[in-house]
């Protein structure tokens, strides 16, 4: 099977739809030719097509419209205080571009914009994710969130329990707690080799009642999930945050996360 690099005239512009490549060096290569050709001839071009390859040693921020929101997921940062720098700056821009996280409902009551705003905890490759290379840490803090109840609906948004965006790991299901012991039992303490255990020892027990593994309190898709190549990156998700109406609630969900990772 061979790609192409497709170029078309539409509507007066012409579009550059990059091909899938497999290495980023490739496709900054080929986005470095069509930058040559556009200021030889003069000519604007419009970039699109497929992303380039993941790497670690690229930076994204991803805009995408939601159902009523624009959902915004910045790049990672290596330090809290970079954290709550992006996250100012972030919300400075919103305002420029009149728009905010907040919104009244029908009673005037102020609130967020239900759009999320989850804190993701990982590292810059999945190798160096302690929470893939250390399983009792995930243990750890899903054992702490469950007997610190008030961790779950501090900052939650109006809609809790079974059927919310995030479930506790003991709603709904009485048994829940019963197998997650069970589960505890095979992992092992320490560091380990074997990436793939955490995934599969916890995969089907956060989940909601329906068996979806993306609305719940502890979210590992994008853990090391067989599913997609976009599922191996280490990373577990706190959905529990709920997007608030301004932006040092933000920061206060940061230092409540920073002082508990400090803990374990």
């Amino acid at each position: 099977m061979r790609t192409a690099l497709c170029i078309e005239a539409r509507e007066g512009r012409l579009y550059c739809f990059m091909p899938p490549l497999t290495h980023l060096e490739h496709w900054l290569d080929l986005a470095l030719c069509l930058e040559d050709m556009a200021a030889e001839f003069k000519m604007p071009i419009i970039i699109e097509g497929y992303e380039p390859p993941r790497d670690h040693r690229l930076q994204k921020l991803a805009v995408t419209p939601d159902p009523d929101v624009i959902e915004v997921n910045i790049h990672p940062a290596e330090s809290w205080d970079d954290l709550v720098r992006d996250i100012n700056i972030l919300y400075a821009e919103a305002r420029l571009a009149r728009l905010g996280t907040e919104k009244f409902m029908l009673d005037g009551r102020h609130t967020g914009t239900g759009g999320g705003n989850h804190v993701t905890l990982g590292d810059s490759t999945p190798a160096d994710s302690s929470l893939l290379r250390r399983p009792d840490l995930v243990q750890s803090l899903i054992t702490y969130w469950q007997h610190q109840l008030s961790l779950s609906y501090l900052f939650s948004g109006m809609f809790i329990g079974p059927t919310s965006q995030t479930p506790r790991v003991d709603e709904a299901r009485d048994d829940r707690l019963y197998e997650l012991a069970i589960a505890f039992q095979q992992m092992s303490q320490g560091q380990v080799a074997q990436s793939w255990i955490v995934n599969r020892v916890l995969r089907n027990l956060l989940t909601d009642i329906t068996g979806n593994t993306h609305r719940t309190e502890f979210c590992i898709d994008k853990l090391y999930s067989p599913d997609s190549a976009s599922g191996h990156q280490g990373l577990i998700e706190f959905r529990g945050f709920e997007m608030p109406p301004y932006a040092r609630m933000s920061l206060a969900q940061i230092t409540l996360l920073r002082t508990l990772v400090a803990r374990f």
